[in-house]
């Protein structure tokens, strides 16, 4: 969903807002994410890299439907624990769309 990328301290907040706006156009509702088995993860003291196949579930106009996709996430080890210090989705689809010049 656009713009693609948020940063910022806001940046949480102004997505959380992107994806109900666009679900809300587009007559999304009902979603859920199922986490695979972890392929990767890399510690380095108080950061981490993680990747993970996931399914990313929800109904469209009524009808169910879903997406397999690849979550990755920055994370960073503070005094209450694990934050999410950035992350990425990558859905998986048989066929790339190919961008315009």
């Amino acid at each position: 969903m656009l713009p693609h990328v948020f940063q910022g301290s806001a940046a949480c907040r102004e997505w959380w807002d992107a994806l109900h706006a666009l679900d809300k156009q587009e007559g999304i509702n009902a979603e859920r994410l199922a986490i695979g088995k972890l392929k990767r993860v890399a510690v380095t003291g108080d950061r981490a890299y993680v990747v993970t196949p996931a399914i990313f579930s929800y109904n469209l106009k009524g009808k169910a439907t879903s997406e397999n996709g690849i979550w990755t996430l920055a994370l960073q080890k503070l005094t209450n624990g694990w934050r999410i210090t950035g992350w990425t989705w990558s859905q998986m689809s048989e066929e790339a769309p190919h961008l315009d010049n």
